[in-house]
């Protein structure tokens, strides 16, 4: 995948359903559940290598939101520490949340899916609240908050890249693995995060680099 290629024109909403499927979930190691990263305070979220080819400020990312049960493709726009090749960056994600003034605190953790012969790596984020509004997705059933997925470059899995119009399903199977784990860190016994959750699928998703 190139990375960082520009999202043109209108999000597209994404209506054909998921190939959800059967996967099996490992997390490797957990970070604490209390330490969290104020979209108020950049500097201190996770950041991530931008490719060589930049200086494009958005990614297209896959958007699960309160209040609609499709989920679509929205693009994200992304802070560039300076111009330089491989410079770091930051999704800005709190400018897709309609619900920052109710918890500003946004939270994230990898996840690595083998798939068949294929290996494809992601960013989840989310927040976890009381006062936060139900997910609306079928597959975010009991998870509360708008959740965002992002692509990582399969290369290295650090990258920040585009995703593809044909990551809807890929993307909607990451969610149905990963629902318990993330209820469980929203719930009040806050379990924490995994460092980074490998998910395995025996068969390949097409399309998929």
């Amino acid at each position: 995948m190139g990375g960082f290629v520009k999202h043109k024109g209108k999000a597209h909403d994404n209506d054909d359903q998921s190939m959800v499927g059967q996967g099996r979930v490992e997390a490797h190691g957990a970070e604490n559940g209390d330490l969290h990263s104020p979209v108020v305070m950049p500097d201190n979220r996770s950041s991530f290598i931008a490719p060589v080819a930049a200086p494009e400020k958005s990614l297209r990312s896959r958007h699960y939101t309160t209040f609609r049960q499709q989920a679509r493709f929205v693009s994200v726009r992304v802070s560039l520490a300076s111009r330089r090749p491989n410079a770091k960056c930051r999704p800005l994600i709190e400018t897709l949340h309609l619900d920052t003034k109710v918890n500003p605190y946004l939270h994230d953790f990898p996840v690595k899916l083998v798939h068949g012969d294929k290996t494809s790596y992601f960013r989840v984020f989310l927040k976890r609240g009381k006062r936060l509004a139900a997910n609306q997705h079928p597959l975010a059933y009991g998870l509360v908050g708008e959740i965002v997925i992002m692509r990582l470059s399969a290369s290295d899995g650090t990258t920040l890249v585009n995703s593809r119009t044909t990551d809807g399903p890929i993307m909607d199977f990451v969610l149905a693995q990963v629902r318990a784990r993330i209820q469980g860190f929203q719930e009040p016994k806050r379990n924490a995060l995994p460092i980074l959750l490998k998910i395995k699928r025996p068969t390949s998703f097409a399309g998929s680099p």
